[in-house]
């Protein structure tokens, strides 16, 4: 899952799954202001830190 607390500045930080290594993405400048500007989801609470899933979600359901 994609959490907003992954992104920094213009990287995409995340710990992998397999290895728990830390994984940095640089990302083009365009991104991050683009995920600032996703609308939230119908009743969804200001303080949600996910992008694209209310956190309810399985990972397996997100994927498929």
């Amino acid at each position: 899952m994609l959490s907003r607390d992954h992104i920094k500045g213009n990287h995409l930080e995340k710990r992998a799954v397999k290895n728990h290594r830390m994984i940095r993405v640089e990302l083009h400048p365009d991104v991050p202001m683009a995920l600032d500007v996703l609308p939230l989801e119908k009743a969804a609470p200001r303080e949600r830190r996910l992008f694209f899933s209310g956190g309810n979600a399985s990972v397996h359901s997100l994927v498929n």
